[in-house]
């Protein structure tokens, strides 16, 4: 401390007495954050991690990683990932297929918590496989269930798995397990449109719930349910459900589910055409969130309440509420979010007739879609183009879109998608004059709507034939009530009569008992007056001792006073020395921001024109030997075609690194997300072609992470290097980029399944290993090498390992 203050306060040229001030203001403000339990207790993950570091046995330390795993899921996923990294390496070096099983699933949980579908399936159905035969029934159970959440929309395949998922739980008799497998079938029928399968399964999870009393799960239960219900279009057994799951969720403290079920009902009387009723509960819904500060739904509440605003034509309110919902995902960074949003844009622009608005934020929404791998959700957008264009009188873009979006349609089984699309076919072909194909159309269209039609109608009469029934029985029950209460009415009259006679009599004797103690009244009346003399005597007593309070307390608020005045005074003075230090710490601070900047900026433009001087003059100086040559050789009638191609190499390599030039200089491009983008689209032109199936995971808390332009540069042209080098020698089928914050720095390593290759390490002049890969048929040469020389250059640790058969594995740690 004695020596940081000196550095600091030295620098500001303070006195001593300022010094000393500084000092004690620094200690207070950690006393008062002592006071105040700014360190909250020990919670169960700090508990776990002291046991871990107290414990060697190995088998206690795997249990507490995979529970701090669970734990830290649901918080922070990079810091989940360090604990799972760690249980797995201890999976390793066991050979029980209990540890690597358990391991495995729980990756496939991480990817799942990631959105990485594939990925979930991928491991969940390594751990199936190693489990299956094992005596682990529970892991087993856990495995299949991860490998089904995997397979996406695949409702009939994952009804399928969870099934076999049901004989496990009912084998062990895990009640949680049955319960969550019962609202996973549940769920799934529902998507099928199977809305019997789906209403069993949910009433038989309720049941569980019940008997185990348990109110959050009850009201998750009839949250369920009442989805069902809403789906099935039972509208007043929707309503009447939600009601109780409300209850439920207040109970149970669950203000997640309370307000995901004001927007249900929001959306039940929007299907109702009620506006008015669906605004009210839209908006309590959206009072709740921002008034507990709970905002998970925040974008959905907007997109609702814009939604039923569209409908009402209200075109000005709903545009708002839609960039409430736009500005509240930028923010959050919500991929899922954003095309919602540009979803509910395009329907705005649609009714509004603006049509090449509608066609700009479809396209959008379908690039972020694509990103993230959500075909289902894509077929309405891309059809939405196609009426854009349609009404744009672009028959072919229409038609185009069109059939796009009818091929996933029929590709994921969705029968109102397929209606919508082909009606929209039908009026491009109409338009076009082809009439055959537009009958077509429409004839598909017309089947489908009728079917839906006639299954809601079906609904709807067995709902009405339902409640009929239940009419019927509540009037006979009505009938022997009132007979019940006429007998009731009866029996009542008869005991209040009898009670009346015993009331008479009780008031005899109650009289006689005052006539007997009007002598005692009399000497009650006597002895009352004397203690009110008593009292009297007390009261005058006690006002001499307020009057000696009263004297002590004035002469107390005289001290106080003086020593208010005392403390504002010296308030002030603190006020006036912290003002002081303040001024004088912003003249110091500025000056040294302004040597930087300057020093900053000389340095940019040394390097700027280093690299223009570099990795550009000696391509143009190639450009114009190669013009030269093709010049000469168009003279003399030669072929020119191969000089004209390295040319057209040539200019291509100029732009990729006027590219690259310029994408290290923008100050947009500062943060790990957007090295990471950049490297994603790198790697998808490269890898697509060659049919190479890749991921990318990144530590979440590295999104806004900043990395110097330098270092930014090189990183990206090693990983550059590293991708030409798979897709040239390795022969693989799947690549795997990793970055993840590590104490040491940020890691970025880049694996591969390929064919791999034999290590060997070459030395320099005098004779000393310089740590850098060469193969034994010559695939090392300039790339790796230039891929350590840019590493250096960064400060930044370079590692390939590789074996042949084995695959490829570069590390860099910057």
């Amino acid at each position: 401390m004695d020596i940081m203050s000196h550095k600091f306060f030295g620098t500001l040229q303070l006195n001593k007495i300022q010094k000393n001030l500084m000092f004690f203001l620094i200690v207070g403000c950690f006393s008062f954050l002592v006071k105040n339990n700014a360190f909250s207790q020990q919670s169960e993950a700090d508990s776990l991690l002291k046991v871990v570091s107290l414990t060697t046995n190995d088998s206690l330390k795997f249990n507490s990683y995979i529970r701090l795993f669970n734990i830290t899921s649901k918080q922070e996923l990079s810091k989940s990932n360090e604990c799972l990294i760690k249980a797995e390496s201890i999976a390793q070096n066991k050979e029980s297929v209990y540890y690597k099983g358990i391991a495995l699933y729980s990756r496939a949980a991480y990817f799942n918590y990631k959105g990485l579908y594939d990925s979930t399936y991928f491991y969940g159905k390594k751990a199936y496989e190693l489990l299956k035969d094992s005596p682990f029934k529970q892991a087993t159970a856990n495995s299949l269930a991860n490998m089904a959440t995997g397979m996406g929309h695949q409702n009939a395949k994952i009804i399928e798995i969870f099934h076999e998922v049901l004989k496990i739980y009912d084998e062990i008799q895990d009640t949680s397990g049955i319960i969550y497998t019962f609202n996973t079938l549940s769920r799934n029928y529902t998507h099928l449109q199977k809305f019997d399968s789906a209403l069993y399964y949910s009433e038989k999870a309720l049941a569980l719930c019940r008997l185990q009393n348990n109110d959050l799960s009850i009201s998750t239960s009839l949250q369920k349910l009442t989805e069902i219900y809403f789906e099935k279009h039972q509208f007043d057994k929707a309503v009447e459900t939600a009601f109780e799951a409300i209850i439920y969720a207040k109970k149970a403290n669950n203000v997640n589910g309370e307000i995901w079920l004001l927007i249900t009902l929001g959306n039940i009387y929007y299907h109702q055409n009620e506006f008015t009723t669906s605004l009210k509960y839209y908006n309590e819904s959206l009072d709740k969130s921002i008034t507990l500060g709970f905002n998970k739904h925040l974008s959905r509440i907007y997109l609702e309440t814009g939604g039923v605003h569209l409908a009402m034509n209200d075109y000005a309110r709903a545009e708002n509420y839609f960039n409430e919902a736009r500005d509240y995902n930028q923010t959050k960074k919500s991929q899922y979010g954003m095309m919602a949003t540009l979803s509910s844009f395009c329907d705005l622009h649609l009714d509004k007739k603006e049509y090449l608005k509608v066609i700009s934020c479809a396209r959008e929404g379908v690039e972020i879609g694509k990103e993230l791998n959500v075909g289902p959700d894509l077929t309405y957008m891309i059809n939405m183009m196609g009426i854009a264009y349609l009404n744009l009188n672009q028959y072919d873009s229409a038609l185009y879109y069109s059939n796009q979006s009818y091929q996933m349609s029929v590709e994921y089984n969705d029968a109102l998608k397929i209606s919508e699309v082909a009606q929209t076919l039908s009026e491009i072909y109409e338009k076009q004059g082809n009439f055959p194909e537009a009958l077509h159309y429409y004839r598909e269209y017309k089947t489908i709507s009728d079917s839906i039609y006639n299954d809601e109608k079906t609904r709807i009469i067995a709902d009405a034939e339902n409640r009929f029934k239940i009419a019927k029985s509540h009037e006979e029950i009505n009938k022997l009530n009132a007979e019940k209460a006429a007998k009731e009415l009866q029996l009542k009259s008869h005991l209040y009569r009898i009670s009346m006679q015993q009331a008479e009599a009780a008031q005899k004797e109650i009289s006689l008992r005052l006539l007997s103690r009007e002598s005692e009244v009399k000497d009650l009346e006597l002895s009352r007056i004397s203690s009110l003399a008593q009292k009297k005597e007390s009261e005058v007593t006690f006002k001499n001792k307020e009057l000696q309070v009263a004297n002590a307390e004035n002469l107390l608020s005289k001290l106080k006073s003086k020593q208010g005045l005392m403390v504002r005074n010296i308030t002030l003075a603190i006020a006036l020395i912290t003002t002081l230090f303040g001024i004088l710490f912003f003249i110091w601070f500025r000056k040294q921001k302004e040597l930087q900047a300057r020093q900053s900026l000389l340095t940019e433009r040394l390097r700027i024109s280093r690299e223009l001087h570099d990795d550009l003059g000696s391509t143009l100086s190639s450009i114009s030997v190669y013009s030269d040559v093709a010049k000469n050789r168009a003279i003399k009638n030669v072929g020119t075609e191969e000089v004209l191609s390295k040319i057209s190499y040539a200019s291509r390599e100029l732009i990729d690194k006027m590219s690259d030039i310029v994408w290290s200089l923008n100050p947009e491009n500062e943060t790990v997300e957007q090295l990471k983008n950049r490297m994603l689209a790198f790697a998808a032109i490269m890898f697509t072609p060659c049919n190479i199936n890749f991921s990318f995971d990144m530590d979440s808390e590295l999104e806004n992470y900043t990395i110097p332009v330098e270092n930014r540069k090189n990183v990206y042209l090693i990983f550059k290097e590293a991708v030409h080098n798979i897709v040239k020698y390795a022969r693989c089928t799947d690549v795997l980029v990793h970055i993840h914050k590590t104490e040491k720095g940020i890691l970025l390593c880049i694996t591969d399944n390929g064919v791999g290759f034999k290590m060997d390490v070459t030395r320099n002049s005098n004779g000393n290993s310089n740590g850098k890969a060469v193969t034994d048929n010559g695939l090392g040469g300039d790339g790796i090498r230039n891929m350590h020389a840019r590493a250096n250059s960064i400060n930044s640790l370079l590692s390939i390992k590789s074996q042949p058969g084995e695959g490829t594995s570069i590390t860099l740690l910057i």
